[in-house]
């Protein structure tokens, strides 16, 4: 079979890091089934819109578009249009009310169902919304869009319920994966060339604390030293309240974890931390900088600040633009 007798698909994705991990295993998925990628999205067979939900503008980015493909189903009737994502966990029902051009919606948990529903409406049935809030595509195997950078989930899901995020809402709570399988991948990735690694989870380095098996964060960080061929070994999205200094200690004696984290701070007021439901003060969020600086002295922080919080006055403002300076 040539290239050009492929069925192709076009996916647009949205979002973070781990949206880009999952359109990597849905492009593995539909490359099972023998389609090949297209920049074309009017003329694909099957358009992928893999969404995010975390502002608002993401949102209407993606029904501005979704809206668009409204002249793409009329040129291309055979076009099979699939939402994926946390919009579409999120929205669910409302994308094929709205918009009758959408085939699929599939959510965060759903998305190993992707080539068979996509089949299912080929075949004339359809429209499906699929958005239960179980089943596991974690153990796929993403196909890496960098020659020489990986990303392997090792979680998915937060029970911190932090009141400014809709994470938990629409990734679930909390789900590890087992250590041999995630240390598995990485060694596949570094063995495959790719010298940098992201180990990717809403809550990174709260892993493994729902595993029956007694890991954490550090355990695998420590699985993971002087593994052959791995350069550079980086995580997102950490929380500061499970920095314990056992993954300060692991951090600082693998020579591959990158010298940088992004730390969101998120406000430096202990009022409005407590409100946001942070679980750590100002104190903590400052004396668990040092430990860190002391630990890895050429260590770079970068972070997240929320301004404008509902009720947050002046003086608390001032408060968080202390911790700054």
């Amino acid at each position: 079979m040539i290239v050009s007798d492929l069925k192709t698909y076009y996916l647009q994705t949205y979002g973070c890091q781990m949206n880009q991990y999952d359109s990597e295993l849905i492009s593995w998925m539909l490359s099972e089934r023998h389609y090949a990628p297209t920049d074309d999205a009017a003329a694909a067979d099957v358009a992928v819109f893999n969404t995010c939900c975390v502002r608002d503008n993401a949102d209407q980015k993606v029904y501005g578009a979704v809206g668009h493909f409204k002249t793409h189903k009329e040129n291309n009737p055979e076009q099979v249009l699939v939402i994926s994502g946390c919009l579409a966990q999120k929205d669910g029902e409302e994308f094929v009310s709205r918009f009758p051009q959408v085939d699929v919606v599939v959510g965060t948990h759903n998305l190993a169902d992707i080539p068979e529903l996509v089949e299912r409406v080929q075949q004339g049935e359809g429209p499906f919304v699929k958005v239960e809030k179980k089943g596991n595509h974690f153990h796929l195997p993403a196909s890496p869009a960098s020659n020489f950078k990986g990303m392997v989930t090792i979680s998915m899901g937060c029970d911190q319920w932090c009141t400014f995020c809709i994470v938990p809402y629409v990734r679930g709570q909390l789900r590890s994966r087992p250590l041999p399988l995630v240390v598995s991948e990485v060694k596949r990735l570094a063995w495959e060339g790719h010298r940098e690694i992201l180990l990717l989870g809403q809550n990174v380095n709260d892993y493994g604390r729902d595993l029956e098996d007694d890991v954490d964060f550090a355990d695998l960080l420590d699985s993971l030293k002087d593994l052959k061929g791995l350069d550079r070994l980086r995580f997102t999205s950490p929380h500061p309240f499970y920095y314990t200094q056992k993954v300060i200690d692991s951090m600082a004696a693998n020579p591959a974890v990158c010298e940088h984290i992004h730390l969101p701070l998120q406000s430096g007021d202990d009022e409005v931390l407590k409100r946001m439901r942070r679980q750590y003060s100002k104190a903590e969020f400052l004396d668990l900088v040092r430990r860190m600086r002391e630990a890895i002295p050429n260590l770079s922080i970068t972070t997240d600040i929320i301004v404008g919080y509902p009720g947050e006055t002046e003086e608390q403002f001032q408060e968080t633009l202390d911790v700054v300076r």
